[in-house]
């Protein structure tokens, strides 16, 4: 996801609410100055951790990824991190988020693909116990 939701540290706990309300986001990314990201937040953090602004809800310093890496090893950062986004950045700087519907939705396409292809292709003819 390109131009990812971002928040202040100073954000208070209301507004955070307000905007993954209005946005429709799981996810805030916390930025200080212009995409020098600090944190990420999870709606679940809103409700699990004690505080009154995005700084003390953030988790900081989050994993990122850069935005050539290749979809099975974004599934492995995220599997092995045991988180549900992971922000882009390129040279450092943020440029984007991944989150794990995003990741579904890539691969629910990469098996289209491969579902076309093998429905072009000849029947595999399958072997019978005791033919080998």
């Amino acid at each position: 996801t390109e131009n990812p939701v971002c928040v202040l540290p100073q954000t208070s706990i209301i507004e955070l609410h307000a905007t993954m309300a209005r946005e429709n986001v799981r996810h805030l990314l916390v930025c200080q100055g212009y995409r020098q990201l600090v944190g990420v937040i999870h709606q679940h953090d809103l409700q699990t951790r004690t505080g009154a602004t995005a700084a003390d809800f953030m988790t900081a310093d989050p994993v990122s990824i850069s935005s050539d890496m290749p979809l099975q090893q974004i599934a492995e950062v995220m599997v092995n991190n045991h988180v549900s986004c992971l922000p882009v950045r390129t040279s450092g700087m943020l440029n984007g988020v991944i989150t794990r519907t995003d990741l579904l939705i890539a691969f629910e396409s990469v098996l289209d693909a491969l579902h076309d292809i093998v429905q072009q292709d000849e029947p595999i003819e399958t072997l019978q116990p005791g033919s080998a």
